[in-house]
């Protein structure tokens, strides 16, 4: 598994009822369209994106409300993170006791939601899927909390927050390796609204 989703090992199905894992898989086996006992990219993309399956519907819905990008697009996001969260790629093929894994971790547990939510937003702007936000990878991120789309123009937070001023602040307290790139670990809690943007702008730095 890439190292940027190497949290990928649980106990997952150790918690899960017996009528999660019917359901699990029956998932699994209405994807597996072959019959070959995994689930590739594309099966896993046309189970998702069969109007009757909702199993990642409010992560697709949340994306494109807060990416502001079409649906089509959001499911795509979803189904690459979703490929490389189970099984490491999305040229990999998903194994039964992965999806098991991949649902009970990141579908039904809501953190696990909220983290795939927040991968899928980390996905949308590594453009290249190498798994780090380069320089203009990490301005075209950045440039999304002042033109409206993550946060309200007029919202006090920004009141003394420019996009020079967050961006030094980026590179100087979470880029911990120093090498120029971020990877989901490191920006995480920007992207999940742990960062306080105001005391950035007050100090140039944000408390821990």
């Amino acid at each position: 598994i890439n190292a940027e989703y190497g949290d990928l090992k649980v106990t997952a199905m150790g918690c899960c009822s017996s009528e999660e894992s019917k359901e699990s898989d029956k998932q699994f086996d209405a994807m597996d369209t072959d019959g070959n006992a995994t689930v590739s990219k594309a099966e896993f993309a046309a189970y998702i994106n069969d109007d009757k399956h909702k199993m990642l519907d409010n992560v697709v819905m949340t994306a494109q409300l807060n990416l502001n990008v079409p649906e089509e697009r959001c499911r795509e996001l979803a189904v690459n993170v979703a490929m490389r969260l189970a099984c490491g790629g999305t040229d990999k093929e998903m194994t039964r006791k992965q999806f098991h894994e991949f649902r009970a971790r990141y579908v039904e547990n809501p953190k696990g939601n909220q983290t795939f939510m927040h991968r899928c937003v980390f996905e949308a702007y590594d453009k290249d899927s190498n798994g780090v936000l380069d320089a203009a990878e990490l301005d075209a991120y950045l440039g999304v909390y002042f033109d409206g789309t993550f946060v309200r123009k007029e919202d006090p937070r920004l009141a003394k927050l420019d996009k020079d001023k967050l961006t030094q602040h980026v590179r100087a307290n979470m880029d911990k390796d120093s090498n120029g790139l971020l990877d989901f670990d490191e920006i995480h809690a920007l992207i999940s609204g742990e960062i306080d943007l105001a005391r950035i702008g007050e100090s140039g730095h944000a408390e821990d």
